[in-house]
């Protein structure tokens, strides 16, 4: 099953960018909402970027075992 949200590896490859704030800024330029995770991280939700994304989500279990 697919994440609900995008890995870092996946945002690093969208903004072209390493650095969370390099990140931030990439995704305000193109008008791509996203969370900044208190720890540092940048969090960007699928369906942001993918419209069908938020129907996959909702098949998406988490493994908390």
């Amino acid at each position: 099953m697919m994440s609900p949200h995008l890995s870092d590896d996946e945002i690093a490859a969208l903004t072209r960018r390493v650095r969370p704030s390099a990140q931030a800024r990439i995704l305000r330029q193109l008008s791509i909402p996203f969370t900044e995770h208190p720890d540092g991280p940048i969090i960007v939700y699928r369906w942001a970027v993918d419209p069908k994304a938020n129907e996959r989500a909702m098949e998406y279990e988490p493994d908390f075992s």
